[in-house]
């Protein structure tokens, strides 16, 4: 594939810069324990996890999941008698990992690491599709259409040939970020593709063709052997979806000497497999490309480790030689009677729609739904939203999530525009302006925001909204569970029932993975048309049974966000008192160490001179904040190696000011807290000691060979 210029991309830029002072993303996690873990098998403390209550771990949570485990499988069941039950092997391999990591990884492998099994998985997977290389996901709308939109983006003159089976939902990674031409074909129209490949040759040195498997021998099988060869003589990529595994369940694309023309095969670790998540196999390099991307949309969450584990018992299952010719499932798959499929069906469904009504109920809502994925939530909830009425102006804030802003390039509204973070003045001006222009105003905003750690304010917010007729579409991933004595934001400022929309995500505070958006009855139900099985909202029982027991923990113990809260205090009190900046009012504590490296002064920025001033004053300030990332990088990889203390760095183009994210959890004690502030005083007399943050290992992700 022919990529974009690294020297235009920011990103790319990151990731040259990250590659020299030390990759602080993706560390390579040896053992977990609530917010102790290992890195490379050197013990650490997790002081920028995302399981604030850790619930992950508890005892109860886990049996939760367990228990879900025995009734149901590690997959999501269906009528069918196609759903997830998965063998005993594969059951037992489920159960084994929640034991030793609980239930989810609270977390992106981008910022809280990847397990052992994770790349294990990673490795088997490319293997059994003949590819190089392959990345694991949450949910299969993150490998198909998360991929697709990345791959428009790595080169946004690509050409998409779309084969007319390839389903609506498939293509909307196209609908996010628009290639220069997409066009369908009819399916297996061999002499149709020739001439669009014909002519799209001309005009750009990528084209891409996406194409859906289907069982051999039915109607619509394609004819891969054919499109294989066509896209080899013209030069183009093939991205195929396969969430069956019908290509590769025996290796066929291997088999039929065609795996190094697939450039991209997009599958799921339900139905033979008997898990649950999906994965994307392609080269190593474009492999290690999409990771440089650091994405939302490309690693939303971590799979937990007991869909890992179980995708693993399962594959080895569907490799193994005792398997018939004719493919059937392995003997250790148990009878279920189509009886018994369809009870538990049902049970599935009323489990999951009973999380979105009392998770409604308690955030101050009256109905919702649960996604597959928090990322999920936002993507489709919030295009859902914009789709009812086009004629919209979506007011975003600066600092809100970059799922919302796929969400909003999905749903195509007829304006967008961003605010100031938090700036109610420049909300206003941009409310003013709207109703000169659309029919009807959006506001996003993040209850808690991610990285900075501060609250939205919604009452000055509602205010507005109710002046200028506004909704409100409110991204609750780190507020429910957290704030409000677990409520949410808006449940804290008693505004919940004049916010139109909240997301979230359970794997944050619940401990678990997956998604939800609450409203009214009659708002959620204008949404929530899907399929019951449709992959956006398929999420496998035992993560809804450990998100429904995390809630229930909640109601019960109000006091355990109150101890997040007290130990991220003490965490900001230490820091200040050392002489740093810390800000948040969340167990969030976000740190600029800008007046430690003081890059403004330094003789490097200071020597940029240009005519202009306002050109030299943009120069420096560019100059300025790449010092700082690079500085910042170095603060995270020192106080990792030197003093066991793992934190999350944000440099651009993610964050506009540099800084390194922090966070407390209801499970650290004053030990932990003291540990943290220790090591920032050691920082900064290493830094006045040297003049700069001397240099340390870091922890790297390394590609699972093939």
């Amino acid at each position: 594939m022919t990529l974009h210029s690294s020297s235009q991309c920011d990103v790319c830029a990151k990731a040259t810069m990250t590659e020299a002072v030390g990759n602080p993303y993706y560390p390579q996690v040896t053992a977990k324990d609530g917010h102790a873990f290992d890195i490379d098998g050197v013990p650490a403390l997790l002081a920028a996890g995302n399981d604030y209550l850790e619930l992950s771990g508890d005892p109860r949570v886990r049996q939760a999941a367990h228990d879900a485990i025995d009734r149901y499988g590690v997959g999501v069941p269906s009528p069918t008698g196609a759903g997830g039950n998965g063998s005993r092997r594969s059951r037992r391999a489920a159960h084994e990992a929640v034991d030793l990591y609980g239930v989810g990884m609270c977390g992106s492998p981008l910022m809280n690491g990847y397990l052992g099994i994770h790349h294990d998985l990673e490795a088997e997977i490319a293997a059994w599709t003949g590819q190089e290389a392959a990345l694991v996901f949450t949910a299969e709308d993150l490998a198909s259409v998360g991929t697709l939109t990345q791959l428009v983006l790595l080169n946004r003159d690509t050409a998409v040939l779309v084969e007319e089976c390839v389903t609506d939902r498939l293509t909307d990674g196209l609908r996010v970020v628009e290639p220069r031409w997409t066009e369908r074909f009819r399916h297996n129209d061999l002499d149709g593709l020739r001439e669009r490949l014909a002519e799209h040759r001309g005009r750009t040195d990528h084209i891409l063709i996406v194409l859906s498997a289907n069982e051999p021998g039915t109607g619509t099988s394609m004819a891969l052997t054919s499109i294989c060869d066509l896209a080899q003589e013209y030069g183009a990529e093939i991205f195929l979806h396969d969430p069956a595994g019908v290509i590769s369940r025996d290796g066929s694309a291997a088999l039929l000497g065609r795996a190094d023309r697939i450039g991209f095969i997009a599958g799921s670790f339900s139905g033979p497999i008997g898990s649950a998540g999906a994965y994307l196999a392609t080269s190593r390099a474009m492999a290690r490309h999409l990771i440089t991307q650091c994405t939302t949309r490309m690693f939303a969450a971590a799979l937990p480790p007991f869909l890992t584990a179980a995708a693993r018992a399962g594959l080895s299952a569907l490799r193994s030689p005792s398997r018939d010719s004719a493919g059937t499932a392995d003997p250790t798959h148990d009878f279920i009677g189509r009886g018994m499929e369809i009870s538990r069906w049902e049970d599935y469904r009323t489990m999951r729609a009973n999380l979105g009504r009392e998770l409604a109920e308690w955030a101050g809502k009256e109905s919702g739904i649960v996604f597959a994925a928090g990322y999920l939530a936002n993507l489709h909830g919030l295009a859902r939203v914009i789709r009812q009425d086009r004629d919209v102006t979506v007011i975003t804030d600066k600092s809100a999530h970059a799922s919302m802003v796929d969400g909003i390039r999905l749903g195509r509204p007829r304006r967008s525009v961003r605010f100031a973070h938090n700036d109610l003045d420049d909300l206003r001006s941009k409310l003013v302006e709207a109703q000169t222009r659309t029919g009807r105003s959006i506001v996003l905003v993040e209850g808690a925001y991610s990285v900075e750690g501060d609250l939205a304010p919604l009452p000055g917010i509602v205010a507005l909204a109710k002046e200028f007729g506004a909704e409100i579409f409110l991204d609750g991933a780190h507020g429910v569970g957290v704030v409000g004595a677990g409520r949410g934001t808006a449940a804290a400022f008693d505004v919940a029932e004049d916010v139109d929309y909240i997301t979230g995500t359970f794997s944050k505070a619940f401990g678990s993975t997956g998604g939800f958006l609450l409203g009214s009855a009659e708002a959620v139900a204008a949404i929530d048309t899907y399929d019951p099985a449709d992959p956006a909202i398929a999420l496998a029982p035992a993560l809804i049974a450990a998100a429904q027991r995390s809630l229930d923990i909640m109601k019960q113990e109000p006091d355990r966000p109150a101890r997040a809260h007290a130990m991220a205090d003490a965490l900001r009190s230490g820091l200040t008192l050392a002489g740093f900046e810390p800000h948040g009012a969340t167990p969030i504590v976000s740190l600029s160490l800008a007046g430690l490296f003081r890059s403004d002064e330094s003789p490097e920025v200071l020597a940029i001179s240009h005519e202009n001033p306002r050109r030299e004053a943009l120069e420096r300030a560019k100059a300025r904040i790449a010092r700082d990332s690079v500085s910042t990088i170095k603060a995270h990889n020192w106080l990792l190696s030197r003093r066991g203390v793992y934190t999350n760095a944000f440099i651009a183009p993610g964050v506009d000011e540099p800084v390194l994210r922090l966070s407390a959890t209801a499970g650290f004690t004053e030990e932990d807290v003291a540990t943290v502030v220790d090591a920032f005083v050691a920082l900064r007399e290493a830094y006045r000691a040297c003049g700069e943050v001397p240099d340390a290992p870091a922890a790297g992700l390394a590609l699972p060979a093939a």
